[in-house]
C-alpha cells in the first residue's frame, strides 16, 4: 500500500514538472510522511526525499533512526543530525 502511494505521488510530481519531491515532517506535521511510509516522527524532524528511479531516502536524527524501522517501505535511511 505505501509503495503504491509513493509511486502515485512520484507520478503527480513528475506530471507537475518536479525532478524531486521532499516531504517534511515533525511531531505536529506528520500526516504526509505517515501516509507515504507508515513512519511517524515522534521524537524529531524527518525528511523523505523522492527522486524518480531511486530508492526513497528517509533522513532522520539519532532518536528516529531505529524507530524508522517500523516502516514496511524499502527506504535508504540516512542519519542526519
Amino acid at each position: 500500500l505505501y509503495e503504491q502511494r509513493i509511486e502515485q505521488v512520484r507520478e503527480r510530481a513528475e506530471a507537475a514538472g518536479y525532478e524531486a519531491l521532499v516531504v517534511y515532517a515533525d511531531r505536529e506535521h506528520f500526516a504526509n510522511l505517515t501516509y507515504l511510509t507508515g513512519y511517524d516522527p515522534r521524537f524529531e524532524e524527518a525528511l523523505l526525499v523522492l527522486v524518480p528511479g531511486r530508492t526513497p531516502s528517509l533522513l532522520v536524527g539519532n532518536e528516529g533512526m531505529e524507530y524508522s524501522r517500523v516502516s514496511p517501505v524499502r527506504l535508504e535511511r540516512v542519519l542526519y543530525q
